[in-house]
């Protein structure tokens, strides 16, 4: 069974008015790439253990939405939290799984 290389909580700038923090277990040998998306009004750590106990087979990401947890809270007029904007910045985290 293969263990995580790295289990990190950091900051992942995506552009200049959004900041957010992220989980990211890596494991050496992942059989599959696992994203979690928490709710309203969950952070990150709502998979925290989930997260630990998948980490033995696959790399995991988690992350503060905008606004939520410790990532940035850009104005309303800067960014729409429309979920077509949360796709957009989805898809600039480069998850090779989901790009």
């Amino acid at each position: 069974m293969a263990q995580p290389v790295s289990d990190a909580i950091d900051f992942f700038q995506i552009d200049e008015d959004i900041t957010l923090r992220r989980m990211v277990l890596r494991n050496s040998n992942p059989k599959r790439t696992v994203l979690f998306l928490h709710g309203f009004p969950e952070t990150l750590y709502a998979w925290k253990d989930i997260a630990k106990a998948l980490a033995d087979d696959c790399e995991v990401h988690a992350f503060d939405w905008p606004g939520y947890g410790l990532s940035s809270r850009p104005t309303v007029d800067r960014f729409s939290y429309a979920p077509r904007t949360t796709k957009r910045q989805l898809q600039r985290f480069r998850i090779p799984a989901l790009c």
